[in-house]
Order: C-alpha cells, then structure tokens, then sequence
C-alpha cells in the first residue's frame, strides 16, 4: 500500500514529494488521520499519543529524511525512516500503560520498552504538540505532532489528502 500512494503522490506531485513519508504512514492511518477535530491534549493525556503521525521534522524537500511514528489505538504501530524516495519501516505490537509503552516489533521479535509525555508546544510550526520519548528503540528522542488531526490535511502540499484518500482504498 505504501509503494501505491508513494507513485500516486509521485504522479501527481513530481517536484513537491515533500511530505511521502509522512503520507504513507497516513496510508495506515488514514481513516483516523483525517476524522474531525480532536480536543489539545492536556500534559497528562497519554491517549494523545494514539492515532496520529510523530515526525521528527517537516521534511525540507524530497531528500530529507524523517523519522516518523504512528501508535494506532488497535495495539498496532510503524516506525518510518526515510525520504519521498527511500524509507524503511518497522512494524510492532504494542501495550500502552498510562505514560508506559511496551512494544515488541515484528521483524526480529525485539522488545522494547519506554516512557513518554505528551504536551502541546510551540518550538517547530506549523506542529503544535511535543513527543518526548524517553528511551526510544528507534530514532530521536524528540516528535512533533498536530493537536487537530485535520491539520495534516491542511499542513501537508495541497491536495495530498485526496492523494492519500485514494491510495489508501
């Protein structure tokens, strides 16, 4: 499903590849990457985490790699590495316990485990939430998320949001 929404995005958007990363993991997540608004996660919230994409930054052009998170609140998660043009994912399980992660990733049965706190902040627009992961398994310590989830739509290049819609059918 990524390769498909990687080309339709490619198709439609030749130069302006900026954000396939993110829009793959979008893909998974799209029915609830685009429901309707969500309330601003107070500090505690640890539900703030499920259900929306991380990045570590807004890819630059079409070469920046990211790093990108999606915790669904099925139990089912992806870590993403990459650029419009390369990328690797992990796939993992996971439980969630207040502020505590459990996560198992699928490929090599690697177990991981981690605290969290989610906050809105204002350090890197247009995101306006702040992951800390206190020893992530994978990548930085540090994601960037939007508080509304209709926002990616907004944030991203115009029209991707139909991109993903249809490649995610």
């Amino acid at each position: 499903m990524a390769l498909r929404l990687l080309r339709a995005i490619y198709r439609t958007y030749p130069r302006a590849c900026l954000a396939a990363l993110a829009a793959a993991s979008l893909a998974i997540a799209a029915p609830l990457a685009f429901g309707g608004p969500d309330p601003a996660p107070s500090a505690a919230g640890s539900h703030a985490i499920l259900d929306r994409l991380w990045l570590d930054a807004y890819p630059e052009d079409e070469r920046s790699e990211i790093s990108v998170w999606v915790w669904l609140s099925n139990g089912v998660g992806v870590y993403q590495r990459g650029s419009a043009y390369r990328a690797s994912f992990d796939v993992f399980a996971f439980e969630r316990d207040g502020e505590s992660l459990e996560m198992t990733f699928l490929q090599d049965e690697e177990n991981s485990s981690t605290r969290f706190q989610v906050s809105a902040c204002d350090e890197r627009p247009p995101f306006d939430l702040c992951l800390v992961i206190e020893r992530p398994a994978r990548g930085a310590h540090r994601y960037y998320g939007f508080s509304d989830q209709s926002a990616y739509a907004r944030e991203l290049p115009e029209g991707l949001e139909e991109s993903v819609r249809a490649a995610a059918r």
